[in-house]
């Protein structure tokens, strides 16, 4: 009984779901996928899966259909022998559902895992379900995606879990700020940099809870201090941070400490950071330091961020050359930068052109 496909991208990802729930091989996992399927292995599959009208798949069978599908696909995986960690073959297959393309939810009577295994394919079932399913409501899921996230080891699923999340809360989905905070609480607690930061956002503005500056500053204090994290988030972290630090936001303000965090992580590729510290120097807006003024160094932290087409401090640069020529590094450099900021709609840059054509 093969079942035929338009490509292997279905067959695919249910090797993955295998790998996943028995903890397997991935070789191991295609191959079994192969026979269950009704190939000799995966090559053959590869081969020969869209050689022929694609066969029904799972949620367009017919009950009677779907049933001998499955005794079928049952009696492949037997003799595959792959070691099932004590399921039968018929609750595999029944669960794992290899030939359909989304498959199914667990209902409310399903959702009491009997070992970890099997806990492992219900979560990643229903994460599956609603990342393909925007408009499907999150909340009434909650508790099992809590419970799964707790146990996940798999950082892709957990990764997919963060997005729906963040989907949540940004407007990707219809808004459920509340189970969005609450999956990145979960997600936090298993240390996960991106919902971290994402919560340390939820934090600052309110959002699906109260606001709560002082834990979003402890969360990004605990982070930058990780050593886990890569140059670049590294750098982002710490950017937020300093200019917690800058205003007195969750922590005592300390300007000293901010300008050595926004250097830092300026000469770590953060054009935010950069154009603080820019900020900070030149003297200007609430995070400027008039004491601290350096112009040179301004135009320093400016021309990090401008170079890599950030456009306020692309318009910075290119006025504080227009008042200090003596700080360009190359001729006409002011004009280059304020142009660059216009034609991409920087309205500081459009208006100080305006000007320099009016004299």
């Amino acid at each position: 009984m093969r079942v035929y496909f338009t490509n292997v991208s279905i067959a695919t990802r249910a090797a993955k779901r295998l790998k996943i729930v028995l903890a397997i091989k991935e070789s191991e996992a295609r191959h079994a996928t192969a026979q269950v399927l009704g190939y000799r292995n995966w090559a053959d599959f590869e081969r020969e899966c869209a050689q022929q009208q694609p066969s029904a798949l799972d949620e367009d069978c017919v009950p009677a259909v779907l049933a001998e599908r499955r005794v079928y696909q049952a009696a492949q995986l037997a003799a595959a022998g792959v070691d099932l960690k004590g399921q039968s073959p018929e609750q595999v297959v029944r669960d794992w559902q290899p030939s359909a393309a989304r498959p199914q939810v667990p209902t409310s009577g399903e959702r009491t895992a009997s070992n970890p295994k099997e806990a492992a394919l219900k979560f990643l079932r229903l994460v599956t379900f609603l990342f393909e399913r925007a408009a499907t409501p999150v909340t009434p899921y909650l508790p099992e995606l809590l419970e799964g996230i707790r146990q996940c080891a798999d950082d892709g699923l957990l990764e997919a879990t963060e997005y729906i999340a963040a989907s949540l809360l940004d407007g990707s989905r219809s808004p459920e700020p509340h189970t969005g905070r609450a999956l990145l609480e979960a997600l936090a607690a298993r240390g996960r940099p991106g919902a971290i930061l994402n919560l340390v956002t939820c934090l600052h503005k309110g959002d699906g809870g109260p606001k709560d500056e002082k834990r979003a500053a402890d969360l990004l204090e605990h982070l930058t201090r990780s050593g886990k994290l890569d140059q670049r988030t590294q750098a982002y972290a710490e950017s937020r941070l300093a200019s917690m630090y800058a205003i007195g936001t969750g922590r005592a303000p300390k300007p000293l400490r901010s300008l050595e965090m926004w250097e830092r992580a300026a000469t770590e590729g953060d054009v935010e950071a950069a154009f603080n510290a820019g900020l900070y120097h030149e003297g200007r807006g609430k995070l400027g330091n008039t004491e601290a003024f350096d112009p040179a160094k301004a135009a320093k932290y400016y021309r990090m961020g401008a170079t890599q087409s950030h456009l306020p401090s692309a318009t910075n640069l290119g006025l504080l050359i227009l008042r200090r020529p003596d700080l360009s590094v190359e001729q006409n450099e002011a004009l280059k930068w304020l142009e660059f900021a216009a034609e991409q709609g920087d309205l500081p840059a459009l208006e100080a052109l305006d000007r320099l054509r009016m004299r």
